[in-house]
């Protein structure tokens, strides 16, 4: 059977915070479409207000990408406030505490009003959970960080354990915080077939002992890989904040992007380790392997999964953006 598509959702922000990288990101959306190929669908979110009198895109080149204008102010970490899973779509509320409230809920609203013109979304939780803290194989698997339970307090964690799967229709499999800014999960692991499992080695031999004993007591037989996640040969962790207080994402080759046909891993201009994540990917996965460089971006805090949310391109929401951003052409 052929693999079916999937639309990758990304964001030009209108916000001043992004105005020096604009033209990274979008030659990493450039990139990441070209990765695509015809095996997914990639769209990115453009502000109206960038656009010039000619109807082109202020001179930016986003190559195959679809591209749809907008009026709300869209951050560029879509997985954080998407949606969830990209065949059971789910909206979880975003608020974890790394943001104040008044931010968390400005990104939120803004990617509600805008969803809301195109079907909305179908299933919401009442649960403060960030998409890159749900690692998900697609199909019925996924892993949390226990920042979770910490992001919703004075709740018995077992109940939010059943609230989530239920939420998810998934089961779930709960590992240890990283203790970085976020806690997420898409910086510690990634799924990289339906049951293939990557852990980032971050040369913390008892962390990465946890996360493989919490996810083996779950899913027993899921085969784990391990990925060493540096930036500079020397068994250096990345996980030092260096962007306005956000943990770094150079060299976390775990926070790839999945879909049914493909596994985008991330590049960092370092190509000793960029080979040896692509070769550990190529041999563990039945899937196309492509690669997309993320090197002027990551610093901030995140990579390609960060930078993206995913749903089946046969959904009702994935078709209505497409014959959107078409019709604005």
């Amino acid at each position: 059977m052929a693999a079916e598509k999937q639309l990758i959702v990304v964001s030009l922000p209108e916000d001043k915070y992004y105005k020096k990288s604009r033209d990274d990101i979008a030659q990493f959306v450039k990139d990441l479409a070209a990765a695509a190929s015809d095996k997914d669908d990639v769209l990115v979110l453009f502000p109206s207000k960038f656009m010039s009198s000619d109807g082109s895109y202020g001179g930016f080149d986003f190559g195959d990408a679809y591209v749809l204008p907008v009026d709300e102010s869209i951050d560029l970490w879509m997985r954080d406030f998407g949606l969830v899973s990209p065949y059971k779509p789910v909206k979880f509320i975003y608020g974890s505490d790394y943001l104040s409230r008044s931010d968390a809920r400005y990104v939120d609203n803004s990617f509600r009003k805008l969803l809301s013109r195109y079907g909305g979304f179908p299933k919401e939780s009442r649960l403060i959970l960030d998409g890159g803290n749900v690692v998900d194989n697609g199909v019925d698997k996924a892993i949390i960080t226990d920042r979770f339970y910490y992001d919703n307090p004075k709740q018995d964690e077992t109940v939010l354990r059943k609230e989530v799967e239920a939420a998810l229709d998934m089961t779930v499999a709960i590992i240890p915080d990283p203790r970085d800014t976020t806690g997420h999960a898409d910086g510690v692991v990634s799924f990289i077939d339906t049951n293939v499992l990557a852990i980032g080695d971050y040369c913390d031999a008892k962390y990465y002992k946890l996360v493989k004993e919490a996810v083996e007591e779950i899913f027993p037989d899921l085969t784990i890989v391990k990925v060493p996640c540096m930036d500079d040969g020397k068994s250096k962790p990345t996980k030092s904040p260096n962007w306005r207080g956000f943990s770094s994402s150079v060299g976390s080759y775990v926070n790839s992007l999945l879909t049914d046909s493909t596994v985008y891993v991330p590049q960092f201009n370092k190509a000793d380790n960029d080979q040896i994540a692509l070769d550990i990917v190529q041999k563990n996965t039945h899937r196309r392997v492509v690669t997309v460089d993320t090197s002027r971006l990551s610093h901030m805090g995140g990579s390609v999964r960060c930078m993206s949310w995913q749903i089946s391109s046969s959904d009702p929401l994935a078709k209505a953006l497409l014959k959107a951003a078409k019709q604005s052409k």
